[in-house]
């Protein structure tokens, strides 16, 4: 699964990459005057320092997250439009220190950042439902009965309803305490779970009771599985997720991580690594006359080593 999930995001980052390059080519040919070349060293390594820049920002700002599996557009856009903004940044620092023979460098920021923004939030969009749709075609609609009438229980059917490309279709409730909410969906109590199993036609029986049910969760499983159904258990550390959240198993452990960032993944942390030192490399080859001025007067100010 995490190596799925890898493929994907280097899908998505090499669909980037085709729109930065696809704008900086629109935005270039559009303040190119005749006769000029389209493309120069110059353009090049701007290119180069803008798809650069992009993936540093994109793993900061989570922009590669799987997104895709919320209905909300509202977390992708958000996280594109910072992206695009910081890049404007990062752009009109270059422009100003580095690189002011540049041909109408305002225009060119502005219509390349119009261009990026609107290509990669049109491309997002129409990959997010592409996938939605086929995600809702290609798997088969489970039924499940959830066991726990509680807020997690309760969140959790909202939650499947309102998206069902999920693939969820709940067909009711047990649990010893009914909820006039349910609106007739409750089957019955758990003592009854295996008259409710052989009566129903379910694919997963999905447990949403609280910690200290610990007895009656080990009912429902052994229930659960004489019936020969699949058993999914929600853990009761809902009030900690969040998108920034991870989970992995050490042994027999499962342990959640709060705050989980890019830069865990390795090839994040050698890819900003580059980043750091090319950015670093070419701060010192601009300011190196800064540089040796103040060593300089420090030389000359005061005795004792310049460093």
């Amino acid at each position: 699964m995490k190596n799925r999930n890898y493929a994907v995001q280097y899908v998505r980052q090499f669909i980037d990459f085709t729109i930065l390059g696809t704008a900086f080519v629109l935005t270039r040919y559009y303040i190119s005057t005749r006769g000029e070349m389209l493309f120069n060293d110059m353009d090049w390594l701007l290119l180069g320092i803008s798809i650069g820049t992009w993936i540093i920002l994109g793993a900061s700002l989570r922009l590669y997250d799987e997104y895709d599996r919320v209905n909300s557009f509202s977390f992708e856009f958000v996280a594109l439009l910072k992206n695009v903004l910081l890049q404007s940044c990062v752009l009109t620092f270059l422009f100003f220190y580095f690189f002011k023979n540049y041909s109408y460098p305002r225009t060119f920021t502005l219509l390349y950042s119009a261009y990026v923004f609107a290509g990669a939030i049109l491309t997002r969009y129409a990959v997010k439902k592409t996938l939605l749709k086929l995600r809702s075609q290609r798997h088969r609609t489970k039924n499940v009965l959830i066991v726990g009438t509680g807020e997690t229980g309760i969140n959790f059917y909202h939650t499947i309803t309102k998206n069902g490309h999920f693939g969820y279709n709940c067909i009711g409730f047990v649990d010893d305490h009914a909820q006039t909410q349910l609106q007739g969906h409750y089957l019955g109590k758990i003592s009854e779970l295996t008259n409710i199993l052989e009566s129903n036609e379910v694919d997963d029986v999905i447990v949403a009771l609280p910690e200290y049910a610990r007895e009656q969760t080990e009912s429902v499983i052994v229930a659960s599985e004489r019936a020969a159904k699949s058993v999914k258990i929600i853990p009761n550390v809902l009030q900690y997720c969040s998108p920034t959240a991870s989970m992995n198993l050490l042994g027999s452990f499962p342990l959640m991580n709060v705050r989980s960032c890019p830069l865990d993944d390795p090839g994040q942390q050698r890819m900003k690594r580059a980043f750091d030192i090319a950015f670093t490399l070419l701060l010192f080859t601009a300011f190196s006359w800064l540089f040796l001025l103040i060593a300089a007067l420090i030389k000359l100010s005061s005795k004792g080593p310049v460093f």
